[in-house]
């Protein structure tokens, strides 16, 4: 539990820091901990990858 609550703080903090960036890259950077950043499924990405991934482009479509 205490890390998915970390996860939450995370994205939390990244949608505060996106809301002033405009054209800024931000690079997302973990080692390999699955099920959370990595996946034993060719192919797959972990579970705070698809999150963050799931934010990245919803604020990217509405920043168009």
């Amino acid at each position: 539990m205490k890390n998915l609550a970390a996860i939450d703080l995370v994205i939390l903090v990244m949608i505060r820091i996106l809301s002033f960036a405009s054209d800024e890259v931000i690079a997302v950077v973990s080692d390999c901990w699955e099920p959370y950043t990595c996946s034993s499924q060719p192919g797959r990405n972990g579970i705070a990858v698809d999150i963050f991934m799931t934010i990245f482009r919803r604020i990217r479509n509405n920043l168009q």
